[in-house]
């Protein structure tokens, strides 16, 4: 999260999540006194307490920045919270143990939402509705309204302001470094880059003699557009977890504002596939980068561009850089360039992002 270092975010975010452990131990609260009560005209819903909304300027806490990203209804955050809260406010810890000496079912759970925040529509609760097809929360039991409510390890690091990756995707993706400068000839497609994936947010598809240059290309589009790169190796993801890890990876990106991915083509060496690729991108349905020497078909709607291979400049300034070291051994001073200028006119050599 971009706003982590900022301490008076952080204090504000801290803030937040206490007024909705204190929404959340005070609703409890009402609830529990209306099963204890021997006044069974009372209704638990006439003094459930309102909601917290903010009204703030400035960042968005973390919390509503999750409820804007996967499209979370005030219920949906109570969910959310109603996990959250027994590990941040000890005294709704204590209540819900009250709670759950009075009935064989284990609190917290979504039938406990129901009944003590009052559910505006039951497609929340659905496998389908965000809580729960995005994982933000999971139940444990053989039944899901009645299971114990937990929250996902990610977006309990995500609400807290912590960047984690996802456990999932540990040792498949790393992050890759900042870019520096674009290559000397090629802003053009660096600029069709940016357009292609922070507008169209999809499939693009680089193809080339030279998969350094396209490498160099994304990681200078990626510091130009300001979102993190991070890249995937599909050789190591088993055919079987394909699915899950693109469903995985999806919610990563949207965690992180928008990451991009970069993966190599096809590789029968390293036993990848088209088919591979058409899983994932079918899959993951956010912004990607395919590096491959051909242009590949079949993949879905999506952007391709050429990269043509460096020019005699630009394989120059490679030969500079990878040179560079050894000029404050040389007396000369036109040493590396003269050195570039003739290993450049015989030799290529690949970029390195």
């Amino acid at each position: 999260m971009k706003a982590e270092r900022d301490t008076t975010w952080q204090a504000q975010n801290n803030q937040w999540l206490q007024l909705h452990c204190e929404h959340v131990h005070e609703a409890l609260r009402v609830y529990h006194t209306f099963l204890t009560t021997e006044d069974t005209t009372e209704d638990a819903s006439d003094d459930r307490p309102e909601r917290p909304v903010w009204t703030s300027e400035g960042p968005l806490p973390a919390l509503e920045r999750l409820a804007q990203m996967f499209g979370l209804t005030p219920f949906a955050v109570d969910v959310l919270m109603l996990a959250f809260a027994p590990e941040l406010d000890v005294r709704t810890e204590q209540l819900l143990l009250q709670m759950a000496a009075q009935g064989p079912a284990p609190l917290p759970s979504l039938a406990l939402a129901v009944r003590v925040f009052g559910v505006s529509s039951w497609a929340d609760l659905d496998p389908t509705a965000p809580l729960r097809a995005w994982r933000l929360v999971r139940t444990e039991g053989p039944n899901a309204t009645r299971g114990s409510l937990h929250l996902d390890e990610r977006i309990r690091a995500y609400l807290i302001g912590l960047d984690a990756l996802d456990e999932r995707l540990v040792g498949y993706v790393r992050r890759v470094p900042p870019g520096v400068t674009p290559p000397l000839a090629d802003a053009n497609t660096v600029d069709a880059l940016v357009r292609a994936l922070t507008l169209e947010r999809g499939l693009v598809q680089l193809h080339g003699p030279d998969q350094g240059l396209q490498r160099e290309l994304v990681v200078a589009a990626a510091a130009a557009a300001g979102v993190e790169l991070w890249e995937l190796d599909l050789s190591h993801v088993a055919h079987r977890d394909q699915a899950m890890l693109a469903r995985a990876w999806a919610r990563e990106a949207r965690l992180r504002e928008g990451a991009w991915l970069m993966m190599d083509g096809p590789d029968p060496r390293v036993g990848t596939d088209v088919d591979d690729l058409r899983r994932w991108v079918g899959v993951a349905d956010v912004p990607c980068v395919l590096l491959a020497r051909e242009r590949i078909a079949g993949l879905g709607p999506g952007t391709a561009l050429e990269v043509r291979p460096a020019s005699a400049a630009e394989q120059r300034r490679r030969w500079e850089q990878a040179l560079a070291p050894w000029q404050a051994q040389n007396a000369d001073p036109e040493w590396l360039s003269s050195t570039a200028r003739r290993l450049a006119s015989h030799f290529d050599v690949e970029a390195t992002a």
